[in-house]
């Protein structure tokens, strides 16, 4: 599978609304990333979650956007607007490089999850990003201690 392909309409959209605290919007260039994340995701109460597939839309006021790695970076990386608070950004991947990880984070991007990280370990990313913070996925975390040793 290669998700190096970012759509320019995804990404032409601005903010112009306040975000939402328990909107949590999945922009994934594959549709069946998209339809397992939003599976996963939508089962929580306390989110509001949608896609750009079904309310491309609803990106606006989102307070987490979940993306590929290329749609992240590109999120990443667009200029905030005065006044609005940018929504934070979590790429799941399958991406498991060290290079490609810290170029994510250089770039802005909040979390950083592999696709075949646990239901659990998603649904903690997104909260942990709803809150504020960063998250990076577990195995990438040991990975990168492992070549520190």
């Amino acid at each position: 599978m290669n998700e190096r392909v970012a759509s320019p309409t995804l990404l032409n959209q601005e903010y112009t609304m306040p975000t939402i605290p328990s909107a949590v919007h999945i922009i994934h260039t594959d549709p069946v990333m998209t339809a397992g994340l939003h599976a996963i995701l939508a089962d929580r109460q306390e989110w509001r979650v949608s896609t750009h597939l079904s309310q491309p839309e609803a990106r606006q006021v989102a307070r987490v956007l979940v993306a590929d790695y290329d749609t992240g970076l590109a999120l990443a990386r667009q200029p905030e607007h005065a006044g609005m608070r940018r929504p934070s950004v979590l790429i799941v991947t399958q991406l498991d490089k060290e290079w490609e990880v810290r170029l994510a984070m250089d770039a802005g991007v909040h979390g950083y999850v592999l696709q075949s990280c646990s239901q659990d370990e998603l649904l903690k990313a997104v909260a942990s990003l709803a809150q504020g913070q960063r998250y990076l996925s577990e195995s990438v975390t040991r990975s990168e201690i492992g070549r520190a040793s």
